[in-house]
């Protein structure tokens, strides 16, 4: 694999992996004040930002 290639691989590996805590932690906020279908709605992007970095890790050898 380029260099350059991996690099942007480990840099959106990284950038999927903060978005998705970011939604899960957006998600626990909208359970907390009672927001049941925003909670479920950042549940499922969390969960497709959980697919992309998984993705990105397997291209990487992980």
């Amino acid at each position: 694999m380029r260099v350059m290639t991996e690099q942007n691989l480990r840099d959106a590996f990284s950038g999927e992996s903060q978005a998705h805590m970011k939604y899960q932690i957006y998600a626990e906020v909208a359970e907390k004040e009672g927001l049941k279908n925003v909670a479920r709605l950042f549940k499922a992007i969390a969960y497709a930002e959980l697919v992309h970095a998984r993705n990105h890790l397997k291209e990487l050898g992980g």
